[in-house]
This record gives C-alpha cells, structure tokens and sequence, in this order.
C-alpha cells in the first residue's frame, strides 16, 4: 500500500471538507486519523484509504442526509424545533430544524378561491401545530410593491399572513417573522431580478444541505435556517 505525502493527504482533507486534526499520526494509508467536518462541525474517526474514496462522505453528514423524512419525525423530549414557513396562498414550503438539523422539508399545495385556500390553510397549521408541536416557527414578512398588481398581491398576502399568525397565536405557539432581504442577507443571495435571486437560494441549499428542491421549498429551509442562527435564544425564553 503507497504512502501519501502529507500535502496529499491535507489536499485531498480540503477536498472533502475536512480538516486533520493529527496530521503527525500518519504513517500509511490505514493509520487512524482524526477529522473534523468543516460542514457539521463534527469530529469522527476514519484512515486516508477510506477518506479518498470517491464516494466517501463525512459520517454525520451521511446520517444527516438519511433522516430527511416524508413524514414529521418524532418530536423527542430534549428537542427544540424550528419550523420556517414561505407561506403563499398556493404554493406553502415547510421546512423542519430539530436541534439545528434540517430533518424535513416539504411543499404543501391548495386550490380553489382565495378564501377556501385560507380556510384550509388554517386546518393545515393547526395540524402541524398539534402533531409537530413546534418550539418557534419563522415565516417570511410581506412587503408592499408601488404598482397595480403589487397592491393586490399585498393585500392576498397581508389575508394570509394573518390568518397563519392568527393560528398560531390561538394553538400558542412563539412565531416571528422576517423579511425577505434579511434572511437573504444572512446567506449572501444576490441577484439582479427575482428569478436570479430564487435560482441563488437554490444553489445555497444544495450548498448548505446536498440535497435538490424546488424554489419554495429553498425558501422555507433558509427561513427556518435563518432562524436556527437567530432565534436559538427561544429556547430560554419558551
């Protein structure tokens, strides 16, 4: 079995996103090394024969990309989940933070007039209030644009987003909300129009979480995301 330079080694750590963390415990290919994800943030145990793998990929960051769900995880005792909403009357993207880990993530769809969409928009909350029983959710604040159809989608959105905080606020559950650019700011999405802005917000979820979605989807992640960095201090407060 061939030696590695150390340069190697260290070049083909970067690659993965990790980092050695006793580069001087190296003798072979099979020596046990300790490394740290530069992405989870965590350490774990592994050799450079099995590092170098083209299909190797950090231990935690694989358990984490198993335990996306098509369903709600479980809500354990010692968890404070995160809930962020890019609510729209058609179109409403969920995801879920359990402990800062993205476990779920979904787009829940609805039809017919406005006011049949509120109405079952509602019911929808206030299921997920009841099973999910989340400790905050974050939902995008609305904005107002100076043109004819920008009054009305303003006044279709402000009808929304009081029916959402309205749930919320009678199945108790903390809530707040963010602005577009704010949480945009925080993850560095630039982009001349909305569609380059929106193909941006992609780019970093498959950047931050490896995993493939659709423009309402990426919204509802850096939301909840956003208020993992944020909000954490909830957990005192609730």
């Amino acid at each position: 079995m061939s030696r590695l330079s150390q340069e190697e080694i260290e070049k083909i750590a970067k690659e993965k996103n990790l980092i050695i963390l006793n580069p001087e415990s190296y003798v072979s290919l099979s020596s046990d090394l300790e490394f740290k994800c530069l992405k989870c943030k965590k350490m774990f145990i592994s050799n450079m024969d099995t590092v170098r793998s083209p299909r190797f990929m950090c231990p935690e960051c694989e358990k984490q990309r198993a335990v996306y769900r098509n369903s709600p995880p479980p809500k354990e005792k010692d968890v404070f989940r995160i809930i962020g909403f890019d609510q729209a009357t058609v179109s409403f993207g969920i995801s879920v933070f359990d402990n800062g880990q993205l476990v779920y993530f979904a787009v829940e769809r609805f039809n017919g007039a406005t006011e049949n969409r509120l109405a079952s928009i509602a019911t929808f909350i206030e299921k997920i209030c009841r099973e999910w029983r989340p400790d905050l959710v974050e939902l995008e604040d609305i904005q107002l644009q100076h043109n004819n159809a920008g009054y009305i989608t303003f006044k279709t959105l402000a009808e929304l987003l009081g029916v959402v905080k309205m749930t919320l606020s009678r199945e108790n559950i903390p809530h707040d909300v963010v602005l577009n650019k704010v949480w945009q700011s925080m993850f560095m999405i630039g982009g001349s129009n909305r569609i380059t802005q929106k193909m941006n917000v992609i780019k970093k979820v498959k950047e931050l979480f490896d995993i493939d979605v659709s423009d309402d989807i990426a919204d509802a992640v850096l939301i909840g995301n956003y208020a993992v960095h944020k909000k954490m201090t909830y957990r005192k407060a609730f």
